[in-house]
Parts: structure tokens; sequence; C-alpha cells
């Protein structure tokens, strides 16, 4: 959550849990909300004229691999996107390595 506190991203778990009616503790190693609100959180980037990967896609891949994630829930692609948007070429590169990371 790269917008949201950690108390709106709790209260929002809580409110989904009691909805489902399933205690929270029934998310323990199934569901990861990690709020980063004042953190950059950018997976690409131009730098020196050139678009690339940022060392936190890196990190995002491994977590992603060492969690086993079946799902990954990336907000908001305005804080993960450091490219231009009206770029079709960036916009493919970055989705091909945001791919490539699920794959992890």
């Amino acid at each position: 959550f790269g917008e949201d506190e950690h108390d709106e991203v709790w209260r929002r778990q809580v409110a989904i849990a009691s909805w489902l009616g399933e205690p929270l503790s029934g998310f323990r190693d199934r569901f990861m909300a990690v709020p980063r609100p004042s953190d950059d959180i950018t997976l690409a980037a131009e730098c020196n004229g050139q678009f690339m990967p940022t060392a936190e896609l890196g990190r995002l891949k491994q977590q992603i691999g060492d969690l086993k994630a079946d799902v990954v829930c990336l907000d908001s692609v305005a804080r993960i996107f450091g490219g231009n948007e009206n770029n079709r070429h960036q916009v493919t590169q970055f989705v091909a390595w945001l791919n490539d990371a699920a794959r992890s």
C-alpha cells in the first residue's frame, strides 16, 4: 500500500475479516499487507536517460519468491511507475518486469 497508513490498512483488514465471518487469525500466513506511504516504492524509473528497473523491484521479486505469493496487489501505479505513462515502450517494459517478478 503506497498511500495508506498502517491504521487505515488495519481498519480495512478488520472490516474484511468481519464481512467474511473469519477471525483475523484465519489470515495468518495467508495474507500480508505492507503499508509504505513514506517510502520510495518506485519499481522502475528513468536514470541518466535510460528507463530501468530499480533495486526496489529486485527486492519485490525476492519477497514474492520467499513468500511463495499466489497473488500480489500493488498500490498505486502513480507510486510504483517512475516512467512516462505516455511512452508505450516504457509501459510495456514495466509490465514485463512485473510479470517476471511475479514468476518468482
